[in-house]
């Protein structure tokens, strides 16, 4: 496990720290903020991933997949190394602790990281190994970008896009990817969405620009005025919640009181879906 991580850092150093250009205009004040999202493509303009703030502290994260739908949703405190997570589909939340801390440890150094997993009644500690391959700051459309390229080998506990061996964190945009998928980042979006379901939507339109009428039923459900309310609705209800009683350690999102089906927003099965 440590030789397999060791023979990763030479070779990583050189072949990921050469600039990552784009074509569209971003403002990263933008991110980070309620409301805001940041979105990833490649030359093709096919979204990579994406993310939008329900705070400055739980985002949502989503990956896109070859030949598949972008994968489910997950609300995470931060990229690299969650120390929340949360997936409604398939029933996750979880708390994370690591120790040492992996983003604390210099570059080159290889270490065993316990992570801790922490679910409503019990708690499971395993090891990884982990090293910073190198810290590297480039241009992503004339921005100064700084990404720490690292690699991980052992068991994640089932973090949905997490797969180990060689990741690149972009610390400037708190978007962690794996090597390969860096590699193909050609532009970045930025910009607000009305709730999460609405960045989901918008995302979709980003996924499949090879599908234009996927693309288009998208575009027009997001531009109808009930869409737009029932997304109103989301931000004021389900996405609140969560960015406070969630994001704060109370009250797990199985535990949510009075909510009815219009606080998860609007329904996008209308339109095909995007696999």
């Amino acid at each position: 496990m440590v030789r397999h991580l060791m023979c990763m850092i030479s070779a990583a150093a050189l072949s990921l720290s050469g600039d990552m250009t784009a074509a569209a205009d971003a403002d990263l004040s933008k991110i980070r903020k309620a409301g805001s999202y940041v979105i990833l493509s490649d030359k093709g303009g096919k979204a990579i991933t994406g993310g939008y703030w329900l705070s400055p502290d739980l985002k949502i994260v989503i990956h896109s997949e070859d030949d598949a739908s972008p994968a489910l949703v997950t609300y995470v405190d931060r990229e690299l190394f969650p120390r929340r997570m949360a997936q409604f589909d398939m029933f996750i939340n979880v708390q994370f602790a690591y120790e040492p801390d992996p983003v604390s440890l210099p570059v080159g150094k290889v270490a065993q990281i316990r992570q801790t997993s922490r679910f409503s009644s019990s708690q499971e500690t395993k090891p990884f190994a982990f090293t910073t391959i190198s810290v590297v700051q480039s241009k992503l459309q004339d921005i100064d970008i700084v990404s720490r390229h690292y690699g991980v080998d052992g068991d994640w506990f089932g973090i949905p896009d997490r797969d180990a061996g060689q990741r690149v964190y972009i610390e400037t945009l708190d978007a962690d990817l794996s090597a390969a998928d860096a590699a193909e980042v050609a532009a970045i979006e930025t910009g607000e969405a009305r709730s999460t379901a609405d960045f989901q939507a918008l995302y979709f339109t980003r996924a499949v620009p090879h599908l234009p009428m996927v693309v288009k039923c998208f575009e027009e459900m997001r531009a109808k005025p009930d869409f737009q309310a029932a997304a109103k609705k989301q931000r004021e209800t389900g996405d609140q919640w969560m960015a406070t009683i969630y994001a704060t350690g109370g009250k797990t999102w199985t535990e949510r009181d009075g909510f009815t089906r219009a606080d998860f927003g609007p329904d996008l099965s209308a339109c095909p879906d995007p696999g």
